[in-house]
């Protein structure tokens, strides 16, 4: 559906926490993925919900996750992780002066000085 929405044959495609995919009665969304994922077979990918093959080996995926270890093993093997570091409280603080309380008097239309 993304790729139809995008009319591109080469988006960047984000999967929002996939350690939080779990198996149903419905399926299991990790063997969709190791499909996807595998450039050996991604190229003639059959989508069976929607009945037609789509050629997604010029789609660019990004996962995120929380916890790598709640991916099984087979996806993890498919992947190459970059593990980002927290803001330090510094960083928030910056943060939370410059954007997040304007932007919380402006909504609420207040002064600075009536905080």
């Amino acid at each position: 559906q993304g790729l139809i929405e995008a009319k591109q044959i080469n988006p960047v495609i984000v999967l929002d926490e996939i350690d939080k995919l779990n198996r149903s009665f419905r399926g299991d969304p990790s063997a969709v993925l190791l499909e996807i994922l595998d450039p050996e077979q991604n190229s003639k990918f059959r989508d069976y919900y929607l009945n037609f093959n789509i050629d997604l080996s010029k789609v660019i995926f990004i996962a995120t996750a929380n916890d790598i270890s709640n991916i099984p093993a087979p996806l993890r093997d498919r992947m190459e992780f970059i593990e980002l570091s927290s803001y330090t409280p510094s960083e928030k603080f910056h943060i939370m002066k410059k954007y997040l309380i304007p932007d919380e008097l402006k909504k609420h239309g207040l002064k600075s000085n009536e905080l």
